[in-house]
């Protein structure tokens, strides 16, 4: 196969893949076509005990973590430490939220060094998941040196939405979506975005909570995606026996992933 044949056919593998339910098997490839992508390809199976890792991160962070680096800071000690204490259990995390195409900061690559053993025992606990060894250690990285989120760009681009839900809900998503170093306005943008493809289908026509104690959930939902995931839900209609809406979709996966019953 020539070099100039490989990109077209890579996206065409990752294209496949998501079609025939692979999705988390895609990101890899997609990571793979980035800018980067093959520069961390060749650092992660280079050779060495302790060979370096590639974590691919908003610059601000990544120029954040050179900056601790550069006064004396173990970042790849640290780093370490986020994957132990994923398999050991103490530490948490679930899969990131994919940007909107277009509506992420601009990314590169920061190495760290990490034990090959315990980077395959994250990597086994990960996988049922789609939890990536990168995704524990940038949390962690993020909650231990409080590297700002809000240095990110938002993933989504649209008007405010306000949802009714009993206070008890809106405390844990909050809070369980925190803990998981998410937000959830990027779980609801990802559930709906899981319909579209044709992933997740919601249970319930409406809300099935009946309490009194309602408060109000601001979300900032993809105008664009909100669009798709109506005409989706008109074109299933039959399938899933009511009309599912958009912004009920999205909130039923991030209860779901939550584990958050209802």
């Amino acid at each position: 196969m020539s070099r100039r044949n490989l990109r077209p056919r890579l996206a065409t593998a990752s294209q496949t893949l998501k079609q025939t339910g692979h999705p988390d098997l895609a990101d890899a490839i997609d990571e793979i076509l980035t800018t980067d992508g093959w520069q961390a390809l060749r650092v992660a199976v280079s050779g060495g005990p302790r060979g370096l890792f590639a974590l691919r991160m908003p610059v601000s962070h990544k120029e954040a973590l050179a900056r601790l680096e550069n006064a004396g800071e173990d970042v790849s000690a640290e780093a370490n430490a986020g994957l132990q204490a994923y398999v050991d259990g103490t530490f948490h995390v679930t899969k990131p939220a994919r940007a909107a195409r277009g509506a992420s900061a601009p990314k590169g690559n920061f190495y760290v060094r990490v034990a090959p053993d315990l980077l395959g025992e994250a990597r086994e606990k990960g996988a049922e998941a789609g939890v990536l060894p990168m995704h524990v250690i940038i949390a962690w990285l993020r909650e231990r040196f409080e590297l700002p989120r809000e240095d990110e760009k938002r993933a989504v681009r649209g008007k405010d939405r306000l949802v009714d839900l009993p206070e008890r809900v809106r405390i844990e998503l909050r809070e369980k979506a925190a803990a998981a170093g998410q937000r959830v306005n990027d779980l609801v943008n990802e559930g709906i975005r899981a319909f579209v493809d044709g992933e997740f289908s919601p249970e319930f026509r409406t809300a099935p909570w009946t309490s009194t104690d309602r408060v109000k959930l601001k979300l900032n939902l993809d105008d664009a995606l909100v669009d798709q995931a109506a005409r989706a839900a008109v074109a299933r209609e039959k399938q899933l026996g009511f009309m599912a809406r958009p912004v009920q979709i999205g909130l039923a996966y991030a209860l779901q992933k939550l584990n958050i019953q209802y």
